[in-house]
């Protein structure tokens, strides 16, 4: 069984491409199958490296290890799924848990969520250690939001001093959501003249199109306009992720605090500041800071928006010392040797008996 599919209801991600080139150079044939949603990432490259299949083609697979990405996929491809297993090994990954609504939603949404994946699935990767305690038991692989070895060259190659001691330049990187906290940061812009804020990506869903553009204009019509906030759009991670990293002091990283799923969950920023050996800012309350403290690499700050002075306080107050932060004192070798530890056992985990 040396062959694994990539079964995903959205484009690939960086962290799934970076498993992909993992085990492609490890000798193992790797085939894709990617949704339509997710058109922020710029994938086009990767039908040039994997062959993709249609779901004809994936209906008669055998000896596959079928690695399942998305809790929606779970769902509509629910008979797909279950007919491959009779054939196949279906690892899926839990980068999520759908637990962010409330105490009743959640507790419905958590109990179809594990009979999925106790009949669907033979194995299990986690992005997070955190998840285990709320998912059945089953063989389990702590795999993390890990950077492709290419794009761990390329943060380390950067440096990590202040790029302007006058004006701290602070940028959210990714899929626009969590809009509360955006505009947090975008009211601290506006307030404030020592910072700049600069948004790479767009919105993730179509729902929400627009939505970031929206809060600048109205918080620029309360608190008035410093000229001090920029929208990027759309980036291409592999090409442009060094550069935009490069032109930042700090990355703003919090998320809403309130949902389980946030206080569990370890996004590939932290990987991506440790290695970067830059300032990360994430939500309070939260396994995330835990390991932020644990590697010396950021701070906690309040996530809501009704208590916009504590956070406001809270941000003056580490850009005051942001001169005389230790980026040396970040644990980078630690992590390199967490990223080895993960990548070494991988293939055994998703090709071996």
């Amino acid at each position: 069984m040396k062959k694994v599919l990539f079964f995903s209801e959205v484009k690939l991600s960086p962290a799934l491409i970076a498993k992909c080139v993992l085990l492609n150079e490890k000798g193992i044939d790797v085939y894709v199958h990617e949704g339509d949603k997710g058109e922020f990432y710029q994938n086009k490259e990767l039908k040039n490296r994997y062959k993709y299949l249609n779901q004809n083609e994936i209906k008669n697979l055998k000896d596959f290890s079928i690695y399942v990405y998305g809790i929606r996929i779970l769902i509509e491809k629910f008979f797909l799924i279950y007919s491959l297993k009779r054939n196949n090994r279906i690892v899926v990954e839990v980068a999520d848990l759908p637990l962010r609504y409330g105490k009743i939603k959640n507790f419905f949404y958590y109990m179809i969520f594990n009979f999925l994946i106790f009949i669907l699935s033979d194995r299990l990767v986690l992005t997070s250690e955190y998840f285990q305690e709320y998912l059945i038991k089953k063989p389990t692989y702590i795999f993390e939001n890990l950077p492709s070895e290419e794009s761990i060259a390329n943060f380390l190659s950067i440096e990590s001093k202040l790029i302007d001691k006058e004006k701290i330049n602070i940028g959210y990187v990714g899929g626009l959501r969590y809009f509360e906290q955006l505009n947090l940061l975008v009211r601290y812009a506006c307030n404030h003249k020592n910072v700049n804020i600069h948004f790479y990506g767009e919105e993730i869903n179509d729902s929400t199109k627009g939505k970031l553009k929206k809060i600048i204009e109205e918080e620029i019509k309360k608190y008035g306009n410093n000229n001090n906030i920029f929208q990027h759009g759309r980036f291409s991670y592999e090409k442009e992720i060094k550069n935009i990293y490069s032109e930042l002091d700090i990355i703003y990283s919090v998320y809403d605090e309130r949902q389980l799923n946030v206080r569990l969950a370890l996004p590939n920023k932290l990987y991506e500041t440790i290695l970067s050996r830059k300032i990360i800012l994430v939500a309070e309350n939260t396994k995330l800071l835990k390991e932020v403290e644990k590697y010396n690499v950021g701070y906690g700050i309040s996530s809501k928006l009704d208590n916009y002075a504590k956070f406001e306080k809270q941000l003056s107050n580490i850009l005051k010392n942001v001169i005389s932060f230790n980026h040396n004192e970040i644990k980078v070798q630690e992590i390199l040797d967490k990223i080895e530890r993960q990548k070494s056992g991988l293939e055994d985990f998703l090709v071996g008996r």
